[in-house]
């Protein structure tokens, strides 16, 4: 019974052992076509999955998520299996096209019964709830560079060098508007791309911009989305920040500050101080020096303008070689067009864009003209070229007050690439009533300030000299955009200087009806009208015409609500009585004038503030009593003029008769007068001239004094400006009191000095 039963146990577990493989191969071969036909239901359920799938990832991608990483192994497998199946499908066709085969229809049986069963799986598998995850944050994101970066490779070679240091934790680079900041610091970031992380040993190469109307908040906001730093909504700056410094003092950073504007406190919000040997580094672009210095930066880079070489190749590569060198004169202008954005690498690009599309050498003069006028904004078709003013114009509309703005503005009177003296522009701030002051000594020390200011903003520059200033081009270009419309306040200015005019048209007359500014510096003009309405006119300058010889009574009537006149170095021979009517005078410069005579009518400007006569070699007579009559003159300059009226030695038989200005007039001035400066020729009228109660002399010279051979001055604390010229008698020089000389000149023949040593 047992052996029959093992027997029957044997025989049924062989004949399953071999009949079933044999009934699943059979299956193979009998239900080939239908799961052929599962499969291909199958494979197009899981298509219409992967493409459901993929549109979920495109959303994702928008929201800057990233596939997960199940999702990226089961796509590879879908598209594995739909390769396969092509395959396989493909391979069936043509065995069968060649001859019939059971065995062929056995192997694609088995081949599509196995890769139904993958496909069901991948299918079942392929129910997702999440297809996306929150990117994380990279080592450095990549920042797209706006402008080409032509004339940056020095720069960036030098800053790299200095993140090399582990003694520098700060890097600054200032620079004007337009100049290349921003595209320098993303070049900056972008250079991490291609580097490994060992090669500067940083975990985080973060940029973030800190402009005007940023926070403090909306920089915590921006700083953590790039490291990855999840910040509670609502929570306060304090925590953020202490959440912020936690996180970043365990990691090795480099943080790129763009379009810094004020001090910014690290700390504050959330940014451990930057440590060279801690791998913790901060580089910080701004347009004023003085913030590298709030900053403390370890080291400042100034960005200058681009050379007149890399501002060309800038230019073409914008403005496209094809069109320039389509016509040699096209080129000539092309080039003169560049020269006049001054190397700025924002106006090379935006006007070379603009000019691209010109093909023609009259539209090429014509822009070359509106820029030699300052008038880029009017050139036809131009685009958006009036941006690079907006651009620019943030600068201005940063300064401090509406003073300083107009102390800006001021500065635009003067001729493109002019080198104004610093003295010269602080007077007429002065002049214009734009500086507060008790005393000279105040007023200069504020006008110098003012020009560091200026100059820290990148709205002036150092000028061709130490003591000279100058405005770059294009930010001239701004300035007189800006002065042009007296919307904001400021007086609307018409300017012509250094354009070679040489006569006034009626155009020109038409449009300074309007002006309360006019500056016709450094021209040719040979007559002026007799008339121009100018009801609004409150400052004029022809300084600078050589070849103006007249100026008609008439015109000097339609200017009556002048405040400020300067003629200096027109060599104009006399000043018609009509100057008496013009009662609003307050400044009026007449340096190197030709005249003679001063009128009388000088008596009736009562408002009178600052009188120049400086440098007048041709003065003969300054009548008694008109100066007396200037009772609210802070400033008279006769420094330098070979007027001698005041040198006369008046006895008692000719004091009465002497009809010239004398000396002791100025003790009637002296409530009010803040400068004087004079030449005199005699120790005499030099002794006279120091006995005067509170007399405030600035600038002295002692020119000549023949037939004295020792002198001794003890100078006014006062005094600023000395200069001894041609004293060929004088032997022995001495100052017993030393104050503060700005410009001093040796006495020629001068053996030794008594006293205390020149200065």
């Amino acid at each position: 019974m047992a052996v029959c039963t093992l027997i029957d146990f044997v025989t049924s577990t062989l004949a399953s052992h071999l009949w079933n493989p044999v009934v699943t191969r059979m299956r193979y071969l009998l239900e080939k076509e239908e799961n052929i036909g599962k499969l291909d239901s199958t494979i197009k359920n899981l298509e219409a999955r992967k493409q459901e799938i993929q549109i979920r990832l495109m959303n994702s991608e928008r929201k800057q998520e990233t596939c997960n990483p199940e999702v990226v192994e089961w796509l590879e497998k879908v598209a594995a299996i739909e390769s396969e199946v092509i395959e396989m499908k493909h391979g069936h066709r043509k065995r069968r096209a060649q001859s019939f085969s059971y065995w062929s229809d056995y192997e694609t049986g088995m081949q599509a019964t196995k890769k139904l069963k993958e496909a069901e799986r991948l299918h079942e598998k392929g129910s997702f709830k999440q297809v996306s995850i929150e990117i994380p944050p990279c080592f450095v994101q990549e920042m797209p560079t706006v402008h080409p970066t032509q004339g940056t490779d020095c720069n960036l070679t030098r800053v790299l060098q200095y993140l090399k240091d582990d003694r520098v934790g700060i890097v600054g680079f200032w620079g004007m508007g337009g100049v290349g900041k921003t595209t320098l610091l993303r070049k900056i970031n972008n250079h991490f791309l291609d580097v490994i992380e060992e090669a500067y040993g940083y975990d985080l190469v973060i940029y973030a911009i800190a402009s005007k109307a940023c926070g403090i908040g909306q920089l915590q906001a921006d700083i953590s989305e790039k490291i990855g730093l999840f910040q509670k909504p609502g929570s306060s700056i304090e925590t953020r920040a202490s959440i912020m410094l936690s996180f970043l003092r365990r990691k090795k950073f480099l943080l790129l500050l763009d379009d810094l504007w004020n001090y910014l406190d690290l700390a504050e919000v959330g940014i451990p101080y930057p440590n060279g040997l801690n791998k913790q580094k901060v580089v910080l672009a701004t347009r004023y020096e003085s913030v590298c210095g709030h900053m403390e930066a370890h080291r400042v880079v100034f960005l200058e303008c681009l050379d007149p070489e890399k501002a060309w190749n800038l230019f073409k590569e914008k403005a496209k070689e094809g069109v320039i060198n389509s016509d040699p004169r096209i080129e000539k202008l092309a080039y003169e067009v560049a020269e006049e954005c001054g190397g700025l690498p924002l106006a090379l690009v935006t006007i070379g864009r603009a000019m691209s599309t010109k093909k023609t050498c009259h539209e090429w003069a014509l822009a070359l003209s509106f820029l030699k006028k300052s008038r880029i904004h009017e050139i036809p078709n131009m685009g958006n070229v009036s941006n690079i003013y907006t651009r620019l114009k943030i600068s201005y509309d940063y300064l401090q007050d509406k003073q300083i703005k107009e102390c800006f503005l001021c500065c635009s009177l003067w001729p493109e690439d002019y080198s104004i003296w610093k003295v010269e522009l602080i007077d007429c701030w002065i002049g214009m009533g734009l500086i507060e002051y008790d005393t000279m000594e105040e007023a200069y020390d504020k006008g110098y300030s003012i020009i560091e200011y200026l100059k820290n903003a990148c709205l002036l520059e150092t000028g061709y000299l130490e003591d000279e200033v100058r405005v770059h081009d294009i930010i001239r270009d701004m300035s007189l955009w800006i002065s042009s419309d007296c919307t904001e306040g400021h007086m609307k200015c018409t300017v012509q200087a250094g354009v070679g005019l040489h006569n006034i048209s009626n155009r020109d007359i038409e449009t300074f009806r309007s002006a309360s500014k006019i500056s016709l510096m450094c021209n040719y003009i040979t007559q002026f009208p007799q008339a121009m309405n100018c009801p609004n006119l409150q400052f004029l300058s022809l300084q600078q015409n050589f070849r103006l010889k007249v100026i008609p009574p008439s015109f000097l009537k339609s200017i009556l609500s002048v405040t400020y006149l300067d003629f200096s170095w027109v060599p104009i021979r006399e000043l018609p009585e009509e100057i008496g009517t013009l009662v609003e005078l307050q400044y009026f410069k007449l340096m190197q004038t030709h005249i003679k005579l001063l009128p009388r009518a000088i008596g009736k400007l009562r408002k009178l503030r600052f009188l120049d006569l400086s440098y007048m070699d041709f003065l003969e007579k300054i009548p008694y009593g008109i100066l007396t009559n200037l009772s609210m003159l802070k400033v008279l300059n006769l420094y330098g003029s070979r007027y001698a009226g005041h040198e006369a030695d008046l006895d008692s038989g000719n004091h009465m008769d002497y009809d010239e200005f004398r000396i002791e007039e100025l003790s009637f001035l002296t409530r009010e007068l803040k400068s004087l400066g004079i030449t005199t020729k005699k120790v005499t009228t030099l002794q006279r001239l120091f006995d005067i109660p509170g007399i405030h002399l600035r600038c002295l010279g002692l020119y000549e004094f023949d037939g004295e051979r020792s002198l001794t001055l003890t100078l006014p604390e006062s005094i600023f400006v000395l200069n001894v010229m041609g004293c060929f008698d004088l032997k022995d020089f001495g100052i017993t009191n030393k104050p503060v000389l700005w410009r001093t000149s040796s006495p020629a023949g001068v053996s030794h000095f008594l006293g205390s040593s020149w200065t």
